[in-house]
């Protein structure tokens, strides 16, 4: 397959071999059409770094596990094109060959900076479980007395509603249309995720992770800073909503979340196979 997106898909992992064995897996139908692949193996794991190279990645390695915030900054740093299709290891791609069109254009709006990165996590099982604290099932979206009486939280998850949003609807006062698929909104409506991100390099590594380092928090996962709770802890997240990013959401997503491993002395770690999250 010819080159059609420039940028680079970046993987994260950490001892997690049959996790990444099944996400590389499914990016077959579009993992070719990225100028640069990589895979950031923490600690080198060998099974890790096999898998890599058999599916044609770059196999990046660290001597230790950096943590999330670490571990997903270096997999930026170390990608050879901007922007960066950045996954953790159980983010498998739901989509075919022909959303390659789609990445494409994402791709080129982040190249040319008119936003700062975009979500394509999984939305087909409708809004993450925080929206209903505070919002209706219903569309347009309504609000709870929860949302009433805190409404700058409820503003700030607003544009989860994305996934309730009926075909063939052209507006709605969180976003934009840009196609059938993607739709414009701010971080002002939408709560930042670690899950299946295209970002700027200037954006993650500039400002989003800067921030994060700048600003650590007690909490730690695995005794290491983790990037999502540094963006939104109660104390500190209003920067993040103020900042206004410019933000890209596919309605459905194209990248789940499932995992089958973890490394013994993960703090993560859940008893059963596949461990679905």
């Amino acid at each position: 397959m010819e080159n059609r997106i420039h940028a680079s898909l970046s993987v994260l992992t950490w001892k997690s071999p049959e996790t990444l064995r099944a996400t590389l897996t499914s990016l077959a139908p579009i993992a070719e059409a990225f100028q640069d692949r990589l895979v950031l193996c923490q600690e080198g794991h060998s099974a890790e770094i096999a898998l890599a190279l058999d599916f044609g990645y770059r196999a990046e390695v660290t001597t230790e596990n950096l943590g999330i915030l670490g571990g997903l900054k270096e997999a930026v740093l170390r990608a050879k094109c901007d922007p960066v299709l950045l996954l953790e290891n159980d983010a498998h791609f739901l989509g075919t060959a022909e959303d390659i069109d789609t990445l494409t254009y994402i791709a080129k709006q982040l190249s040319e900076n008119k936003v700062d990165f975009a979500c394509l996590m999984d939305r087909r099982k409708g809004p993450r479980p925080r929206y209903f604290k505070y919002w209706k099932k219903t569309w347009p979206p309504q609000r709870k007395l929860t949302g009433l009486l805190r409404p700058a939280t409820a503003e700030a998850i607003k544009a989860d509603a994305i996934a309730l949003m009926p075909e063939g609807e052209q507006s709605c006062d969180f976003a934009k249309t840009l196609s059938q698929a993607l739709w414009q909104t701010s971080s002002h409506s939408y709560m930042w995720s670690n899950r299946a991100k295209f970002v700027s390099k200037s954006f993650f590594l500039q400002k989003l992770t800067a921030f994060a380092q700048a600003n650590p928090t007690e909490r730690r996962v695995n005794g290491l800073i983790d990037l999502e709770h540094q963006i939104n802890a109660p104390q500190q997240r209003h920067w993040y909503r103020k900042q206004a990013f410019d933000i890209i959401l596919h309605k459905t997503g194209l990248f789940g979340h499932a995992r089958y491993d973890r490394p013994d002395n993960d703090e993560k770690w859940e008893t059963g196979i596949p461990l679905e999250e």
